[in-house]
């Protein structure tokens, strides 16, 4: 190893502070300390006077540098994507391979440089058996569907895409590094006790991103413990969108298979093969609920076929048999976003977000009153008068509160009384809002449908309420479907084009 300067720096372990001089060629690399076995980055000291003391790493170690941290790309096109020892130091496009951050069936994940944005990225590499062998040619349209769903999603809660692109027949994603972990190590580390207000906000975040991933008409099909990353600030993140769907008329791209999906999450209609839709979504949403409150998956079985069975038939266990604390209001929650039925799951995961919330705000409220109501005298039972100077405070407050809330009650029932009536509210009608096109609501929804949607194909007749138009259905407060806007307003053109008389459509 040569010992000039300008070829050279001296870096220190990071573990017991032993100093090394090593070649400028791996600047940045991961080492290890041959003392401690200590891995660190190599970066250099503040001190790089050449009379400085510093040891050589050994020959094996420097072999071992040498191979990992040098330049060009001469065997880049041979490399295995198993053979991940090959990849550090070489670029692929403008980025700079650093280290192995994981690996999986399509391929590998690196931490990666972008000199030109001078951030770190994650770049995920398709493996070449992929692309060369026919019977897996849909595996490159997977990975670049799933590129383009996380570039077009471009949301807060879901991971951002950098870059797509191909060199030396290789196909890679260039994506936000996320330095923190899955919400499966979250579970993990907790020994499966995510306090419950947190376990709710992660939840309501992944189904912030998704709820507008579903309005871009994208179904991401694989929620899971594993595709949740979270952030070192404990911001969610949904990742891989290797399984996504598109609502798209124009979209042929279809899977040798449409049962895709991990089984422990997967919802009854893609058990069944049918096709996914953005309710099935909500329902991992619901399983994976349950499973960071409790550590505990909804459905188990000795095999795939054992866990999907149990998700078509099986009644959900309670969550509270893991964890009793869990409030009912929780438990509610999650036995509608894993209801059999779709049509009645939450039908927009904006829903469902706000229903957690409202669980965080109690437990927060909960807490405060918990923490402050003994200052106010607020108690159970009767107090009994006390002493001293905090017990005379508290006792004219427990005489002053009532008072405030009896003159107020009595101002404000005096101004009202005063007030001039006002005139009444006039609900808008159906007589001027052109064609009539019946709607129709699940009973007890909020929302109404269109003829023909597909959330309310298989409801019952007698489950369903049927409004004359939509307006008739907003007068009572519903609003409209999201998913089936496009074939309401394709009803309403054809009923103006047809004579009148014209019997009207039942579902």
């Amino acid at each position: 190893m040569d010992s000039s300067q300008e070829e050279t720096f001296i870096t220190a372990c990071t573990g017991c502070g032993k100093k090394y001089r090593l070649p400028k060629r791996v600047l940045g690399r991961q080492v290890q300390c041959k003392a401690c076995q200590t891995v660190w980055r190599a970066v250099p000291c503040p001190d790089q006077s050449p009379s400085t003391e510093a040891s050589q790493l050994t020959d094996a170690a420097s072999s071992q540098l040498a191979g990992t941290a040098s330049g060009g790309n001469s065997a880049l096109n041979e490399s295995s994507i198993d053979d991940d020892s090959a990849w550090i130091g070489k670029k692929l496009g403008r980025f700079q391979v650093v280290e192995v951050l994981g690996k999986g069936a399509m391929g590998i994940v690196f931490r990666a440089h972008d000199p030109d944005l001078k951030i770190d990225v994650a770049l995920k590499i398709l493996g070449k058996q992929f692309i060369r062998s026919k019977k897996t040619t849909y595996r490159l349209e997977q990975f670049i569907r799933e590129a383009r769903s996380a570039a077009r999603l471009s949301h807060p809660n879901s991971v951002i895409v950098h870059q797509l692109g191909q060199d030396q027949g290789w196909y890679f994603i260039a994506m936000e590094l996320i330095e923190g972990k899955t919400l499966l190590d979250l579970v993990r580390r907790q020994k499966k006790k995510v306090p419950i207000d947190q376990a709710c906000e992660l939840i309501a975040q992944a189904a912030d991103a998704l709820s507008a991933a579903h309005r871009l008409g994208i179904i991401h099909r694989d929620i899971k413990p594993s595709n949740i990353m979270l952030t070192r600030e404990g911001r969610v993140k949904v990742a891989d969108f290797g399984l996504a769907q598109f609502e798209d008329a124009g979209d042929d791209f279809e899977l040798p298979t449409k049962a895709v999906g991990t089984p422990y999450w997967m919802s009854p209609e893609q058990c069944r093969n049918q096709t996914a839709i953005p309710q099935s979504d909500i329902y991992a949403l619901g399983a994976l609920l349950f499973f960071t409150l409790t550590g505990e998956v909804p459905f188990r079985g000795d095999n795939k076929r054992e866990i999907l069975n149990q998700h078509l038939n099986a009644p959900l266990p309670d969550p509270k048999k893991y964890r009793a604390e869990i409030p009912d209001s929780l438990v509610r929650i999650i036995q509608r976003a894993m209801a059999k039925n779709p049509a009645e799951r939450y039908q927009d995961a904006a829903e469902m977000a706000i229903g957690l919330r409202h669980v965080v705000n109690a437990i927060a409220q909960s807490r405060m009153a918990e923490r402050y109501g003994g200052l106010f005298g607020y108690s159970a039972g009767p107090q009994p008068m006390m002493r001293g100077s905090s017990g005379r405070f508290r006792n004219i407050v427990l005489i002053i509160v009532p008072i405030a809330l009896i003159l107020g009650t009595v101002f404000w029932f005096a101004r009202s009384c005063s007030s001039p009536p006002r005139p009444p509210i006039i609900q808008p009608t159906s007589q001027d809002t052109g064609p009539m096109v019946p709607v129709f609501a699940i009973k007890g929804e909020l929302r109404y449908h269109a003829l023909g949607c597909p959330v309310i194909s298989d409801v019952p007749t007698s489950s369903l309420t049927r409004f004359n138009s939509d307006k008739e259905a907003e007068a009572q407060n519903l609003v409209g479907c999201t998913y089936c806007q496009d074939l309401l307003r394709i009803q309403k053109e054809n009923a103006a084009t047809q004579p009148a008389g014209t019997p009207t459509p039942k579902p």
